[in-house]
Order: structure tokens, then C-alpha cells, then sequence
């Protein structure tokens, strides 16, 4: 090195300099990044998936309680209410669209009166009435529901 020569410098002074130099990059911080600016609305959550709860209550809705029901809901199935009676269900079900099914499994007197109560977060986009009847033995109505 030519300036290791020059009167004034010495090679101490070099030595000193570098173990200021290296102590000081070890000691120094590493650089801030600048804030980010603050949104002027909240960020947009994701779609909430956890299941709902849902009540479906299903009953023979007729003068002759002889009727009984087969409940379905996405493709399982629920059970079935009792001979004349109601049956009531209270499921988790995650938002979105779900397709509920009531199949008849007996009416004596060919009149399958019915009626399906929905309950919670849910709504019928697509379906017969909720009660009525025609769901005699073997008879499938279906409902297109969505759970918000």
C-alpha cells in the first residue's frame, strides 16, 4: 500500500481504523423500513367457514297423524320422524349452499301431509312449499337451501 509510507500515517493507524470500521458494522443496526401507510378501511377478512347451527323440524302436518318421513341433508342421511309425529334435528352446517331432502316412507291414506320448518342462518333458494302434501310413500321432495 503506497499511503502506508506517507509521514503521517502510520501502520498502527490502519490497524486502529480497521478495528473501528469492523467493530462498528458489527454493532451497527440493520436498516428501518419505512411504515406502511395505515389502509383508510379495515383489510377484508376471509370467508367465515365455520359451521352454523341449524334446527330442521320435521312433522306429519295432516288431520290423520299416520304419516312418517325420511330426512336427508347433502346426500346423508338423518333419520326419520316417528309414525304421525315430529322429529327434530339440530345440525352444524357450514355457509353456503346445501340441498335438503324429505323423502315419504309411509302415509296409509295416500295423503302425506307434511311440514319442514327450517331454523338459524338459513334460507330455501329453491324448493316446494315447507308444507303440504303429495310426499306419500317413495315420493322425494328437494330443497336448495343456503346457510349465510
Amino acid at each position: 500500500m503506497a499511503f502506508v509510507h506517507h509521514p503521517i500515517v502510520r501502520p498502527w493507524h490502519l490497524i486502529l481504523l480497521w478495528s473501528a470500521v469492523v467493530g462498528l458494522a458489527g454493532c451497527a443496526e440493520p436498516p428501518r423500513r419505512p411504515p406502511r401507510p395505515k389502509p383508510d378501511r379495515p383489510p377484508e377478512r376471509a370467508p367465515d367457514r365455520d359451521p352454523r347451527g341449524v334446527t330442521l323440524r320435521l312433522w306429519d302436518s295432516g288431520h290423520e297423524q299416520d304419516d312418517a318421513f325420511r330426512l336427508e341433508v347433502d346426500d346423508a342421511e338423518w333419520g326419520q320422524t316417528p309414525v304421525g309425529g315430529e322429529r327434530r334435528w339440530d345440525l352444524r352446517l357450514a355457509p353456503g349452499e346445501h340441498v335438503v331432502r324429505v323423502r315419504g316412507v309411509g302415509a296409509p291414506d295416500g295423503q302425506g301431509t307434511y311440514t319442514l320448518e327450517l331454523g338459524g342462518p338459513v334460507r330455501v333458494v329453491e324448493g316446494p312449499k315447507l308444507s303440504g302434501q303429495g310426499l306419500n310413500q317413495g315420493v322425494l321432495f328437494t330443497w336448495r337451501v343456503v346457510v349465510e
